[in-house]
């Protein structure tokens, strides 16, 4: 990330100090992730330091960070499970392969009986990837909107600072400003095409965005858009078909919404 540094030899607060800001422009989310997702996970309780700084140590940084942004990962962080001991050795002797995928060499058993593993692992995925399918820029436009408020907060931190330097460039406050509005610009721009686009998602699966209790009984989000019907029908037939459960699988998995390991079933809560 190119940096442009700052530094005013005038007398003041700031003064002799060699400050450092970070430009609009140079802003990336993949490096903001990056940075944040180790702690993330450790907030999180999913992994310990312990545990990440052994990941750290025998994988290479790509194949740690492709783990971490992986689906495996991601669910653990929604259902706010810690990664066991077993599942570390597994991840360790699958790193040490020649060809390591952790989308086909990882995977889960999700008993869909359970509510909150449906939601999370399977019915939230879904949906994302549905928006995706119909709106393929809906997801940049979220990202950018989290980069614009990052931007923002760094411009208005730069015109803080510079208030207390005795010595400003002439054009930097005029050059701030610019910039703002010029941020201002495109987040209307992309507030505008995110609404709109919901509003055709909302047209196009109604009875999701007309749900009255979170995580509720999927059986309020029929009707399903044509292009879910094979998924929600094998789902459907899940609690009286065994075998229902590889159509699932086969359907979520080619679609990236599923590990290829995975192993989906049916198991009612004992009464």
């Amino acid at each position: 990330m190119s940096q442009q540094d700052h530094h005013s030899p005038n007398q003041g607060l700031f003064a002799g100090r060699r400050v450092t800001v970070v430009q609009p422009d140079t802003l990336s989310r993949d490096r903001l992730v990056g940075q944040l997702s180790v702690l993330r996970y450790q907030d999180a309780g999913v992994i310990t330091s312990q545990q990440m700084a052994l990941l750290q140590r025998l994988l290479p940084r790509t194949r740690l960070e492709s783990l971490l942004g992986s689906i495996w990962f991601q669910r653990r962080l929604d259902a706010a499970l810690a990664v066991s001991r077993e599942e570390l050795q597994q991840i360790l002797r699958l790193a040490g392969s020649e060809r390591c995928d952790w989308m086909q060499q990882l995977g889960d058993r999700i008993n869909l009986a359970d509510r909150p593993l449906l939601w999370h692992w399977v019915l939230y995925p879904l949906h994302r990837w549905w928006v995706q399918r119909l709106e393929p820029l809906y997801g940049a436009w979220l990202n950018e909107l989290e980069q614009l408020q990052v931007m923002r907060r760094q411009l208005n931190a730069q015109a803080v600072f510079w208030q207390t330097v005795v010595d400003v460039p002439a054009d930097l406050e005029s050059r701030i400003t610019d910039q703002l509005e010029q941020l201002n610009q495109r987040e209307q721009e992309l507030t505008r095409l995110q609404s709109d686009c919901e509003a055709r998602l909302q047209l196009a699966w109604p009875a999701w965005y007309a749900q009255t209790s979170k995580e509720g009984d999927p059986v309020h989000l029929m009707p399903v858009p044509l292009e879910l019907g094979t998924f929600w029908h094998a789902l459907q037939a899940l609690p009286h078909q065994d075998e229902a459960a590889l159509t699932l699988h086969e359907w979520l998995a080619g679609r990236g919404i599923a590990l290829g390991q995975d192993h989906f079933y049916w198991q009612p809560p004992a009464p």
